[in-house]
């Protein structure tokens, strides 16, 4: 209750003394590493997963799946996989009780869908240079489609292969398909993951759709204040969008430099991974989150205030 209420401090005193009790109760130590994760604390999390996993290594899927997510290379995907096989296991027994089309059986569908094209998704990153990535990964996300095509984070993953494939047209479209999926829930809680959300609005920028691009950043920095890229590839989305657009650039800049240099996480760093060279300065360097911000404010130039604006309007 107190983590669903978002009393995040208050919540992982309960686990930390629930552990303490219970040093053995998987269930705890499960719930407790996605406290740590919502948290961002990744080390804490890997810790309590693999504490789980030791003791219940034929339990529960999820902690497999999270601890995916927090690994590289060939040991996300051998958690991706273990974290697969107890699904398919899990579906093939309620499909044998005659449970297929109950709301449990249909939610570890969605997420047996999800745990593939994050798969998938691995063999274009982290495992691209691996002999036949590209054929593991058309032939993985293929089964995702299968199961679930109508799935945000499956068509977001096909058009990322599809852009590998240097097919922007298609790739375009099922990543608008993807986004209107979810773009106009209210609920929040059915939005895809904040790594999806992320991931969708970079491709956007990077294919030339600003505005959705910006959409969706708008919306990370309502629901997460506290991430220094979101509001710096927000800022980048403006400068795109035009020059109307410009004091909304630097507003968002300059709250990436403020985040960044009050953020307790002194190793994050920002990556200009979509950023065509020239666009700001710096191009496609990877550099200290701070200066490039600096450099993109630099780049921008002078800003005009309100009062000037409407002189100009009037």
């Amino acid at each position: 209750e107190l983590q669903a209420a978002g009393e995040l401090a208050a919540a992982s005193s309960f686990y930390t003394r629930a552990v303490e009790m219970e040093p053995n109760n998987t269930a705890v130590l499960d719930d407790f590493a996605q406290l740590l994760l919502d948290c961002e604390q990744p080390q804490s999390a890997i810790a309590l997963l693999a504490r789980s996993i030791e003791l219940a290594p034929d339990e529960s899927h999820g902690k497999f799946m999270n601890m995916a997510q927090l690994l590289q290379g060939a040991d996300a995907l051998e958690c991706f996989r273990k974290g697969i096989q107890l699904m398919r296991r899990d579906l093939q027994k309620a499909e044998a009780a005659g449970q297929a089309a109950s709301e449990a059986a249909l939610s570890l569908r969605k997420q047996l869908a999800v745990g593939l094209s994050s798969t998938a998704e691995l063999f274009m990153t982290d495992l691209c240079f691996e002999e036949n990535a590209e054929a593991e990964c058309v032939a993985i996300l293929g089964e995702a489609m299968q199961i679930d095509p109508a799935e945000p984070q499956v068509l977001l993953v096909h058009a990322q292969l599809l852009l590998v494939q240097q097919k922007e047209e298609e790739a375009v479209a099922s990543l608008i398909k993807s986004h209107d999926l979810w773009k106009d829930l209210e609920d929040e809680a059915k939005w895809p993951s904040f790594h999806v959300q992320k991931t969708s609005a970079k491709l956007m920028f990077e294919t030339g759709q600003t505005e959705r691009a910006v959409q969706i950043f708008e919306n990370m920095t309502l629901v997460n204040k506290d991430d220094s890229e979101t509001w710096y590839l927000l800022g980048l989305s403006y400068v795109r969008a035009g020059e109307e657009w410009k004091r909304d650039a630097a507003e968002s800049f300059k709250t990436a430099q403020q985040v960044r240099a009050g953020s307790p996480l002194g190793a994050i760093r920002l990556v200009l991974t979509v950023v065509d060279p020239g666009e700001c300065a710096g191009g496609g360097e990877a550099k200290g989150a701070l200066e490039q911000v600096q450099e993109a404010l630099a780049a921008l130039g002078p800003v005009p205030d309100e009062d000037q604006d409407e002189e100009m309007a009037d």
